[in-house]
């Protein structure tokens, strides 16, 4: 496991580092850098700084007590194609259309990165997971587009030093490890119990098997639903509740490793003397599910354990450090919270979200209920939870309370989150003007949403190399 310098770099840097002066563009103007680090299935609730008592995350406590913390951020989907594209366009999936293996973005959409490099901005894409780059179009934008990549921090190194210093520059990480099938290092393995390579073994391979259960017609080029391998699927699931202690042991090491992997690239920032100068925002793509709702891994369901994701942003200077937002948010508001930062003009229409800098400098904000997340299932079957949840959900947030809109079977989920937390309650039936209220508002924007649909580009030919990491993630047979 890599040393975790980062909490002694951040006491120091005021008296130890001579600050440089930061970039600045044609017009004389600074811009801060930025480094958008995304740790791909990283649940809130498993990070400290989110109260997560176990050891997973020093750097990343660190990083948000220097920082402003999101309480309640929400991944536009349950897994990291659709998520990853909303972020990058500020769209949710059902305007950018990229909801499933070969479809790529339109061409007149504006990532985030061609935003910034318009404006001046070195930009570089180092990504350990292919749905985040070139198979969705992704690496527009991006001068140096570098993957399957798994040790961030050297990439970074190599990349400030081969660039002009004097123009900023935006960083994009994506790192896999806390995804399954966790390959946790023996170190990190034992900070949260023994190590047992048996069952870790097991583990992986029950792992890969219900994945392969869940798709047995979409590897076939069946339609989902062609082939009911119920039986075959609970007793899958039962299997893995058996694991249910070292699936989340394990989970919980390859989240600490992740950690470690942030905190060398933050001090290859720091020693290039630019870490003070830099925009650094932390989050995630999804969560995991460790069966609160009898489901494991993601994509299955939209419920907090994989969609509420961490968003941590630590500003140059550590201004606003220690800063705790609880309104609930969207993902889809970090790229025009950096362009907004970068002061750097969006396109017209571009993007959805609305940036975050209001609500990080403490200002009161309003708006309808926020449609968090969309999940649209193309890939998976299992009966009992088509006929329960269909394949369409939208999560509404609305203060203490979240629903859940079943698309094709046309009913509401409401939880109080306030009480609870764990959404171990439906009470649509018991407030239904309330639950009446958010559906209309999911059903609203669905439908304005569906309207301004983008026209998605060409398919892309996954790379040999690339095909062969997504079946190691457990994503394609």
């Amino acid at each position: 496991m890599k040393r975790i310098l980062f909490g002694a770099l951040l006491v120091a840097l005021v008296a130890c580092t001579e600050p440089r002066e930061p970039p600045a563009d044609a017009d004389g103007a600074t811009r801060p850098n930025i480094l958008l680090y995304l740790v791909d299935t990283l649940r809130a609730d498993r990070v400290g700084a989110y109260g997560y008592p176990k050891p997973t995350s020093p750097t990343l406590d660190r990083l948000a007590a220097e920082g402003v913390v999101f309480e309640q951020a929400y991944a536009p989907g349950p897994w990291t194609l659709p998520s990853v594209v909303s972020i990058m366009l500020s769209q949710p999936s059902c305007r950018h259309g990229v909801e499933i293996d070969g479809v790529k973005i339109s061409p007149e959409s504006t990532p985030l990165a061609e935003i910034l490099a318009d404006a001046g901005y070195r930009t570089a894409s180092l990504i350990a997971n292919a749905y985040a780059g070139r198979p969705a179009g992704l690496e527009r934008g991006f001068e140096v587009y570098a993957g399957p990549v798994d040790d961030p921090a050297r990439h970074v190194a190599s990349f400030l030093e081969k660039t002009d210093e004097a123009k900023p520059f935006f960083l994009y990480v994506h790192d896999v490890r806390p995804h399954d099938p966790f390959d946790a290092g023996d170190e990190a393995m034992a900070l949260f119990g023994d190590v047992d390579h048996r069952a870790l073994k097991r583990l992986r391979n029950r792992s890969l098997r219900y994945r392969r259960l869940t798709r047995v017609d979409h590897a076939a080029g069946d339609p989902p639903g062609t082939t009911d391998n119920t039986t075959e699927q609970r007793q899958a699931l039962a299997r893995l509740d058996e694991m249910a202690a070292r699936y989340r042991q394990a989970y919980d090491a390859r989240v600490r490793e992740a950690d470690g992997e942030l905190a060398a690239t933050l001090d290859v920032l720091h020693d290039r003397g630019v870490l003070d100068e830099t925009v650094v925002v932390v989050l995630s793509d999804h969560g995991e599910e460790f069966g609160e709702h009898q489901g494991w891994l993601h994509d299955q369901s939209v419920y907090d354990e994989v969609v509420r994701a961490p968003l941590i942003v630590r500003l140059p200077g550590s201004e606003h450090a220690g800063a705790r937002v609880d309104a609930p948010v969207s993902l889809l508001d970090v790229a025009p919270t950096l362009a907004d930062l970068a002061g750097v003009p969006t396109p017209d229409g571009a993007f959805e979200g609305t940036s975050l800098v209001p609500r990080i400098e403490g200002r009161a904000v309003g708006g309808e209920p926020l449609v968090a997340t969309i999940r649209l299932n193309r890939k998976k079957y299992f009966r009992p939870w088509k006929e329960s949840r269909g394949d369409h959900n939208l999560v509404v947030r609305d203060g203490r309370w979240k629903a859940i809109w079943n698309v094709e079977p046309d009913t509401i989920e409401l939880y109080d989150l306030a009480a609870d937390p764990g959404e171990s309650r439906d009470l649509h039936a018991a407030h239904p003007d309330v639950a009446g209220r958010l559906r209309a508002r999911a059903r609203d924007y669905l439908e304005r949403c569906s309207a301004r649909r983008s026209k998605t580009g060409p398919p892309e030919k996954i790379s040999k190399e690339a095909l062969e990491r997504l079946r190691a993630l457990g994503y394609v047979d």
